[in-house]
Protein backbone atom coordinates (compact mmCIF):
# COMPACT_ATOMS: atom_id res chain seq x y z
CA UNK A 1 0.00 0.00 0.00
CA UNK A 2 1.13 3.18 -1.02
CA UNK A 3 1.81 5.71 1.98
CA UNK A 4 -0.01 9.25 2.53
CA UNK A 5 2.57 11.64 2.39
CA UNK A 6 1.31 14.81 4.74
CA UNK A 7 1.19 17.47 2.50
CA UNK A 8 2.64 21.15 3.69
CA UNK A 9 1.08 23.71 5.24
CA UNK A 10 -0.27 26.32 2.05
CA UNK A 11 -3.03 27.60 3.71
CA UNK A 12 -3.61 30.44 6.02
CA UNK A 13 -5.93 29.46 8.17
CA UNK A 14 -6.13 32.50 10.35
CA UNK A 15 -7.44 31.72 13.42
CA UNK A 16 -11.22 33.96 14.15
CA UNK A 17 -11.41 36.47 17.13
CA UNK A 18 -13.70 34.10 18.37
CA UNK A 19 -11.33 31.22 18.64
CA UNK A 20 -8.25 30.87 20.33
CA UNK A 21 -5.50 29.87 19.33
CA UNK A 22 -4.73 26.29 21.15
CA UNK A 23 -8.43 25.86 19.59
CA UNK A 24 -7.07 26.42 16.22
CA UNK A 25 -3.91 23.86 16.07
CA UNK A 26 -5.58 21.54 17.88
CA UNK A 27 -8.66 21.66 15.09
CA UNK A 28 -5.78 21.41 12.53
CA UNK A 29 -3.48 18.92 13.71
CA UNK A 30 -6.54 16.47 13.60
CA UNK A 31 -7.21 17.58 10.30
CA UNK A 32 -4.03 16.44 9.07
CA UNK A 33 -4.64 13.30 11.12
CA UNK A 34 -8.29 12.43 9.29
CA UNK A 35 -6.16 13.10 5.77
CA UNK A 36 -3.70 10.40 6.63
CA UNK A 37 -6.36 7.94 7.93
CA UNK A 38 -8.20 8.82 4.47
CA UNK A 39 -5.89 9.75 2.28
CA UNK A 40 -6.48 12.37 1.30
CA UNK A 41 -4.22 14.26 -1.47
CA UNK A 42 -2.57 17.81 -1.76
CA UNK A 43 -3.57 18.37 -4.92
CA UNK A 44 -7.39 17.73 -4.31
CA UNK A 45 -7.92 15.52 -7.16
CA UNK A 46 -11.18 14.51 -5.41
CA UNK A 47 -12.25 18.05 -4.20
CA UNK A 48 -11.55 20.29 -1.63
CA UNK A 49 -9.07 18.64 1.20
CA UNK A 50 -9.63 19.18 4.59
CA UNK A 51 -7.88 21.97 5.70
CA UNK A 52 -9.25 24.23 2.70
CA UNK A 53 -13.05 22.83 3.69
CA UNK A 54 -11.94 24.55 7.54
CA UNK A 55 -11.25 27.23 5.30
CA UNK A 56 -14.21 27.41 3.35
CA UNK A 57 -16.83 27.05 6.80
CA UNK A 58 -14.64 29.68 8.95
CA UNK A 59 -15.42 32.04 6.07
CA UNK A 60 -19.14 31.00 6.27
CA UNK A 61 -19.00 31.24 10.01
CA UNK A 62 -17.56 34.73 9.89
CA UNK A 63 -19.91 36.07 7.25
CA UNK A 64 -22.60 34.15 8.88
CA UNK A 65 -21.56 36.40 12.16
CA UNK A 66 -21.46 39.79 9.76
CA UNK A 67 -25.52 39.01 8.66
CA UNK A 68 -26.87 37.95 12.03
CA UNK A 69 -24.87 40.32 14.84
CA UNK A 70 -27.59 37.79 17.43
CA UNK A 71 -25.81 34.85 16.87
CA UNK A 72 -22.42 36.66 17.38
CA UNK A 73 -23.17 38.07 20.52
CA UNK A 74 -24.70 34.46 21.88
CA UNK A 75 -21.68 33.29 21.02
CA UNK A 76 -19.54 36.01 22.88
CA UNK A 77 -21.56 35.42 25.60
CA UNK A 78 -21.02 31.94 25.88
CA UNK A 79 -17.35 32.39 25.78
CA UNK A 80 -17.74 35.14 29.01
CA UNK A 81 -19.73 32.64 30.82
CA UNK A 82 -17.04 30.18 30.12
CA UNK A 83 -20.01 27.95 28.46
CA UNK A 84 -17.78 27.19 25.45
CA UNK A 85 -16.21 23.37 25.15
CA UNK A 86 -12.36 23.63 26.45
CA UNK A 87 -9.89 21.85 25.35
CA UNK A 88 -9.95 19.10 28.28
CA UNK A 89 -8.82 15.37 28.22
CA UNK A 90 -11.98 13.45 27.99
CA UNK A 91 -12.14 10.43 29.88
CA UNK A 92 -14.14 7.58 29.04
CA UNK A 93 -15.83 5.84 32.11
CA UNK A 94 -17.22 5.97 35.18
CA UNK A 95 -14.48 7.85 36.67
CA UNK A 96 -15.76 11.13 34.27
CA UNK A 97 -17.46 13.35 37.07
CA UNK A 98 -18.24 16.87 37.07
CA UNK A 99 -16.67 18.85 39.48
CA UNK A 100 -17.97 20.78 42.21
CA UNK A 101 -17.70 23.95 40.24
CA UNK A 102 -19.33 22.50 37.41
CA UNK A 103 -22.38 21.18 39.15
CA UNK A 104 -23.06 24.73 41.18
CA UNK A 105 -22.55 26.30 37.10
CA UNK A 106 -25.02 23.89 35.82
CA UNK A 107 -27.55 24.64 38.88
CA UNK A 108 -27.70 28.45 38.33
CA UNK A 109 -27.86 28.01 34.53
CA UNK A 110 -30.65 25.30 35.12
CA UNK A 111 -32.42 26.73 38.17
CA UNK A 112 -35.52 27.87 35.59
CA UNK A 113 -36.08 24.34 34.32
CA UNK A 114 -36.05 23.04 37.82
CA UNK A 115 -38.29 25.16 39.16
CA UNK A 116 -40.66 24.68 36.36
CA UNK A 117 -39.88 21.12 36.82
CA UNK A 118 -40.29 20.91 40.98
CA UNK A 119 -43.89 22.77 40.63
CA UNK A 120 -44.94 20.43 37.61
CA UNK A 121 -43.92 17.26 40.12
CA UNK A 122 -45.28 18.75 43.37
CA UNK A 123 -49.13 18.77 41.08
CA UNK A 124 -48.67 15.56 39.71
CA UNK A 125 -47.63 14.41 43.29
CA UNK A 126 -50.82 15.65 44.49
CA UNK A 127 -53.09 13.45 42.26
CA UNK A 128 -55.08 10.95 44.04
CA UNK A 129 -54.53 7.98 41.16
CA UNK A 130 -57.03 5.29 42.73
CA UNK A 131 -59.60 8.03 42.97
CA UNK A 132 -59.48 8.86 39.69
CA UNK A 133 -59.52 4.91 38.61
CA UNK A 134 -62.50 4.41 41.27
CA UNK A 135 -64.00 7.34 39.79
CA UNK A 136 -63.34 7.49 36.16
CA UNK A 137 -67.18 5.74 35.10
CA UNK A 138 -68.94 8.67 37.11
CA UNK A 139 -67.66 11.29 35.06
CA UNK A 140 -70.39 13.04 33.09
CA UNK A 141 -68.91 12.48 29.61
CA UNK A 142 -71.30 9.33 28.38
CA UNK A 143 -70.36 9.87 24.72
CA UNK A 144 -67.35 7.92 25.77
CA UNK A 145 -66.98 4.17 26.66
CA UNK A 146 -65.66 5.22 30.43
CA UNK A 147 -66.08 1.54 31.65
CA UNK A 148 -63.78 0.17 29.23
CA UNK A 149 -60.71 2.77 29.85
CA UNK A 150 -61.82 1.90 33.64
CA UNK A 151 -60.99 -1.57 32.79
CA UNK A 152 -57.91 -0.61 30.85
CA UNK A 153 -56.89 1.22 34.02
CA UNK A 154 -57.44 -1.08 36.48
CA UNK A 155 -55.16 -3.88 34.26
CA UNK A 156 -52.76 -1.88 34.76
CA UNK A 157 -53.19 -0.49 38.49
CA UNK A 158 -49.77 -2.04 39.08
CA UNK A 159 -47.65 0.07 37.05
CA UNK A 160 -49.83 3.05 37.23
CA UNK A 161 -48.78 2.39 41.25
CA UNK A 162 -44.97 1.79 40.25
CA UNK A 163 -45.23 5.18 37.83
CA UNK A 164 -46.62 7.24 40.84
CA UNK A 165 -43.88 5.83 43.74
CA UNK A 166 -41.25 6.81 41.21
CA UNK A 167 -43.13 10.43 40.84
CA UNK A 168 -42.62 10.64 44.55
CA UNK A 169 -39.43 10.00 44.32
CA UNK A 170 -38.84 12.18 41.74
CA UNK A 171 -40.25 15.19 43.56
CA UNK A 172 -38.37 14.07 46.58
CA UNK A 173 -35.15 14.34 44.41
CA UNK A 174 -35.81 17.14 42.77
CA UNK A 175 -37.04 19.17 46.49
CA UNK A 176 -32.81 18.53 47.22
CA UNK A 177 -31.59 19.75 44.23
CA UNK A 178 -33.70 22.90 44.69
CA UNK A 179 -32.78 22.71 48.30
CA UNK A 180 -29.29 22.91 47.08
CA UNK A 181 -29.54 25.58 44.86
CA UNK A 182 -30.97 27.98 47.36
CA UNK A 183 -28.71 26.97 49.70
CA UNK A 184 -25.84 27.98 46.78
CA UNK A 185 -27.50 31.58 45.99
CA UNK A 186 -27.61 32.35 49.85
CA UNK A 187 -23.88 31.43 50.13
CA UNK A 188 -23.25 33.89 46.75
CA UNK A 189 -25.65 36.38 48.39
CA UNK A 190 -23.85 36.44 51.53
CA UNK A 191 -19.95 36.52 49.87
CA UNK A 192 -20.97 39.29 47.67
CA UNK A 193 -22.86 41.50 51.04
CA UNK A 194 -20.00 40.62 52.59
CA UNK A 195 -17.02 41.77 49.36
CA UNK A 196 -19.50 45.03 49.33
CA UNK A 197 -19.16 45.40 53.18
CA UNK A 198 -15.33 45.17 53.44
CA UNK A 199 -15.38 47.35 49.86
CA UNK A 200 -17.41 50.45 52.02
CA UNK A 201 -14.77 50.00 55.07
CA UNK A 202 -12.03 49.65 53.14
CA UNK A 203 -13.00 52.97 50.88
CA UNK A 204 -14.30 54.60 54.37
CA UNK A 205 -10.71 54.30 55.84
CA UNK A 206 -9.19 55.02 52.97
CA UNK A 207 -11.20 58.94 52.85
CA UNK A 208 -10.39 59.04 56.82
CA UNK A 209 -6.43 58.38 55.55
CA UNK A 210 -6.74 61.07 52.90
CA UNK A 211 -8.33 63.75 55.44
CA UNK A 212 -5.41 63.47 57.86
CA UNK A 213 -2.67 63.39 55.84
CA UNK A 214 -0.93 66.14 56.14
CA UNK A 215 -0.70 69.07 53.81
CA UNK A 216 2.59 70.22 52.58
Amino acid sequence: MEAVKVRPNKINCSPSPLMDPTTVNALLRRLDDLELRVGASSDGENGANLRDQAKYLQRDLQALYETRPEIKKLTTLAEELKLSNESRPFVDGPSSQLTAGDKKKVLLLKYPQIKTAYNTLIELSNMDISRLINNISSMSDKTHDLGSDRNKLLSREKQIKQLTSDFHWLVVENMYVLERYTALAIEQNEFWTDVESQMKRASAAMTIERKNKPKY
